[in-house]
């Protein structure tokens, strides 16, 4: 506290000081929460999307691995199989499945 400045007058101050700081350390964590609460919201999501593509990439393993055919039946328009071996990675079309081995398995690149 300064000599020329009544304890009255300096208190008061202080505490104008200390109300503005509080509503400025509210205002910040309101911000704060607004932006977790945005952030947990596009985990959720993101969550959400990783599940499905699981469950998408699953039910197409389980489709290669249980082919009675060996293939697609009517890819080629030919009437012949086209195979997983070839539909798959490593095979001459693989750009239809890159993503799984010839086994129905998910490939580890």
């Amino acid at each position: 506290m300064t000599a020329d400045v009544p304890r009255a007058q300096f208190d008061a101050a202080r505490i104008a000081e200390l109300e503005r700081e509080n509503r400025d350390l509210r205002i910040t964590l309101g911000a704060v929460k607004a932006g977790r609460t945005s952030a947990e919201h596009e985990r959720d999501e993101l969550r959400s999307k990783v599940e499905r593509y699981e469950k998408a990439l699953n039910a197409v393993g389980n489709l290669i691995d249980e082919s009675s055919a060996g293939g697609v039946i009517g890819l080629h328009m030919n009437g012949n199989v086209a195979l997983w071996t070839e539909l798959c990675r490593g095979g001459y079309m693989e750009e239809w499945l890159p993503m799984f081995d010839p086994d129905g398995s998910l490939s580890d690149d």
